[in-house]
């Protein structure tokens, strides 16, 4: 007798919790990296820094520490 090693039924509610937990760590890891480069450079923290893609400049030293949080969350996950 074998056994069955993987289950064939679509379980869309299991892809869908799955979809949200890996959007979840991601938004919250970016959070904290946000939150120490902004302690760091002593910029306030907004939401805005999360979900505004304007905010990211590289002129100045605080697009700079957004998109260095960025770059740190994705190498991280």
């Amino acid at each position: 007798m074998r056994g069955h090693f993987r289950y064939s039924v679509w379980d869309p509610l299991l892809i869908i919790s799955q979809i949200l937990a890996i959007q979840a760590i991601f938004y919250v890891s970016l959070g904290v990296w946000i939150f120490l480069t902004d302690t760091i450079s002593g910029y306030s923290q907004s939401l805005d820094q999360i979900f505004l893609h304007k905010a990211i400049n590289v002129k100045d030293l605080h697009g700079r520490c957004l998109a260095g949080s960025y770059l740190l969350n994705s190498l991280c996950w």
